[in-house]
């Protein structure tokens, strides 16, 4: 009889283990049936202000981030065949096309994307040779030529940072057409994936970021706002599953002294998957340090929380966790699933050159798209084998002082903010 019990308690336990893993199961089967289909997307990012966390022991420091909007709009063929476009704060950025080993880019305007160029000054092969760029390459970006290479696409997968994670905001149109990695990634390193249900106990609508995204099984209307309109005319809400990542806990007490002492990333993340007939359409993520479950009722009207709870906080503020926490929301919405997209590369308006450096792909230690150009910073200007305007140099290409073309940023000294220094040749 006590044998019996035995089983019978162990075939519950295995029985609720599997319930709790079906809804991962059915995000991860379908997020894997639309990664194979040919489709469109959107892929949007929002940043607040963020404050300079300075370099310390046990901290990596970050510069400051400025609230910042990107969006990208894309369409996929297949792996290794897709477009996309790049918008920052509304405007033009830059348009990408990858076809096998080639990328074409025609760039639109390069004061949104200052750090486009700051791979020119990593560039340890040009440093070495004492040679500048291909002038050509400028002029083909600046003239908003399509500019060819054809061995610059990508990798299929992306690289990860020192902490195993990967990095997100420096590189967005990469962000978007990896999304399905990172999604994989944040999924392992949550707490359990739920279907969403508005009548659980532990369920507070003040604390779900996703409210205004109304589906079938939610009690009211998002609220009457242009914002919530927008949403959920991006959203068709008939038949949609919502499924949410539950974060990660906080470190407890008992782990001062170990590995596992500081806070992480996937402790701040809150993630929505939206299915409809088995295929993924949408993914919503929200990162947020005041939003944390526990700091939030720490830093709330009733400031409950424990001594302990408080360092903690005072901590990630400062930058103790284990990788930089970088609050954004992101929103990545499919359409078009399985229609036919044809993606080629350009024809006409084109310029040959080589683009691998100045794109700086899977290189997570770089600094971001967006990030104000400093040349000094990356070893750049005269003596670092970039000639200074007039001094020729590199075998006499594109260091001849010649005014860049019309509309090129940096188009002369002292330009406050300018991304592209004068020092840098441009072609005559």
């Amino acid at each position: 009889m006590k044998q019996l019990a035995v089983v019978v308690l162990v075939a519950g336990l295995l029985a609720g283990c599997g319930e709790r893993q079906i809804p991962e199961q059915e995000v991860l089967a379908a997020l894997s049936k639309v990664e194979a289909l040919p489709k469109d997307f959107v892929y949007t990012e929002a940043v607040p202000d963020q404050p300079e966390i300075k370099k310390a022991d046990g901290i990596e420091g970050r510069a400051a981030i400025a609230e910042q909007t990107v969006t990208v709009d894309g369409r996929i063929q297949d792996d290794l065949r897709y477009g996309v476009k790049l918008k920052v704060d509304g405007g033009d950025a830059f348009e990408i096309i990858v076809s096998d080993d080639a990328l074409a880019l025609k760039l639109e305007n390069a004061e949104l994307v200052p750090g486009l160029f700051i791979a020119i000054f990593t560039s340890q092969q040009q440093v070495s040779k004492n040679e500048p760029p291909d002038p050509a390459l400028f002029q083909g970006l600046f003239e908003k030529k399509w500019v060819l290479d054809y061995a610059a696409a990508p990798p299929l997968t992306a690289q990860v940072n020192r902490s195993g994670s990967l990095t997100v905001g420096k590189n967005p149109p990469l962000d978007a057409i990896y999304v399905n990695q990172y999604v994989r990634r944040a999924i392992s390193e949550g707490a359990a994936v739920r279907e969403f249900n508005p009548d659980e106990i532990e369920y507070v609508p003040a604390n779900d970021p996703f409210l205004r995204d109304f589906d079938a099984k939610q009690k009211k209307e998002p609220p009457d706002t242009d914002e919530a309109k927008e949403v959920k005319k991006g959203l068709d809400t008939a038949g949609v599953k919502r499924y949410d990542l539950a974060p990660a806990a906080l470190p407890k007490r008992s782990a001062r002294g170990t590995s596992a002492a500081l806070p992480s990333l996937p402790s701040f993340r809150k993630m929505a998957f939206y299915v409809k007939d088995g295929n993924l359409i949408s993914v919503r993520e929200e990162i947020s340090i005041d939003k944390q479950v526990d700091f939030r009722r720490l830093i709330g009207p009733q400031k409950r929380g424990s001594k302990f709870l408080k360092r903690q906080y005072e901590g990630v503020k400062q930058g103790r966790t284990r990788e930089p926490v970088r609050e954004r929301t992101m929103i990545y919405q499919l359409r078009e699933i399985g229609e036919k997209q044809e993606v080629v590369l350009p024809v006409d308006n084109v310029v040959t050159t080589t683009l691998g450096p100045i794109l700086s792909f899977g290189s997570p230690d770089l600094p971001g798209l967006s990030e104000k150009f400093d040349p000094a910073r990356f070893g750049g200007g005269a003596g670092a084998g970039v000639p200074a305007p007039g001094t020729g140099g590199g075998g006499g290409t594109g260091g001849d002082g010649a005014s860049p073309p019309p509309g090129a940023p940096g188009a002369g000294p002292g330009v406050p903010g300018q991304p592209f220094p004068a020092d840098v040749p441009r072609g005559s």
